[in-house]
């Protein structure tokens, strides 16, 4: 129904504390609007992932933006390095969106909330825009309520 979803959208789904839009959305849902789950979804296909993957040479804002999907790139560097192109994107995509998730997970804002009783889970999920299939890439929310 409407006003049921309650929506934040960035590049590349990046979750950053000083991000103060991103972490007012989050207030505001779960303090506010007294919001119970929380989704991090993501998307192959997603341009921030791909030019991370391409090796792009970013700078400004989009760069440092992007450094967050890059230390995720780097930290899964071993297990991406023997995949053909596409399946490398799709996977950081898939990483990032669990990596983002986690952010969410140690927020102050559900951190706060959970500490006061409240029940905020986080789930990471990836869209396949071609085919319409989403995907719940099975990250288990800790601390629930």
């Amino acid at each position: 129904k409407p006003g049921e979803v309650f929506v934040h959208r960035n590049i590349a789904n990046v979750v950053d504390p000083a991000d103060t839009s991103c972490m007012a959305v989050l207030e505001f849902g779960i303090d506010a609007l007294k919001i119970e789950h929380v989704i991090v979804g993501g998307h192959y296909g997603c341009g921030g992932v791909g030019a991370v993957c391409s090796g792009a040479q970013l700078g400004g804002a989009l760069g440092k933006w992007l450094a967050k999907v890059e230390t995720v790139r780097q930290r899964h560097a071993t297990e991406l390095k023997d995949l053909a192109p596409e399946a490398a994107a799709h996977r950081l995509a898939e990483l990032n969106v669990q990596a983002q998730a986690r952010q969410v997970e140690e927020c102050e804002i559900v951190r706060a909330a959970r500490a006061r009783g409240r029940v905020v889970t986080v789930d990471a999920w990836i869209y396949e825009v071609g085919t319409g299939r989403l995907r719940d890439l099975g990250f288990l929310s800790g601390m629930r309520g």
